[in-house]
């Protein structure tokens, strides 16, 4: 469950912070074939009373920035260098390209893309915040 405090963040007006969490759902619900490479939102309320907005999604595991500082330090220690193996290093770039190539095909820039907007569903990479994400109008 992600819970949207409205009220704590004092720097965005409320409107704004209200259709930027409606157009998060929206973006979810275009993406919903693509379960695979983006969280699968189940349900989502807003009670405009408390300022609160409610989202209920699969549970990851980890970001891909905790991810990549768990592999750098094992392999770093298990081998005495300072990198993530090309094994690893594989896995994931080929989950980013395909996460990219979705993205692409329903024509929408992500405009956050982030380690901490990445994270680990087991061994599967997946897009968990398109809050800021839109649609790309083509002329």
């Amino acid at each position: 469950m992600k819970v949207f405090d409205l009220r704590q963040i004092r720097d965005v007006p409320p409107e704004i912070l209200v259709k930027s969490f409606k157009d998060e759902v929206k973006m979810a619900h275009r993406l919903r074939d693509a379960k695979s490479h983006v969280v699968n939102i189940f349900g989502f309320d807003f009670d405009p009373s408390r300022h609160v907005a409610l989202l209920a999604m699969e549970l990851g595991d980890e970001t891909l920035e905790s991810r990549a500082k768990q592999l750098h330090s094992t392999r770093n220690q298990l081998a005495h260098h300072d990198f993530i193996s090309s094994k690893d290093r594989k896995a994931i770039w080929l989950q980013l390209s395909q996460i990219l190539f979705v993205l692409n095909q329903h024509h929408i820039v992500h405009r956050d893309m982030k380690p901490a907007n990445l994270v680990f569903f087991g061994p599967i990479l997946k897009l968990v915040d398109l809050g800021i994400a839109q649609k790309v109008v083509r002329g």
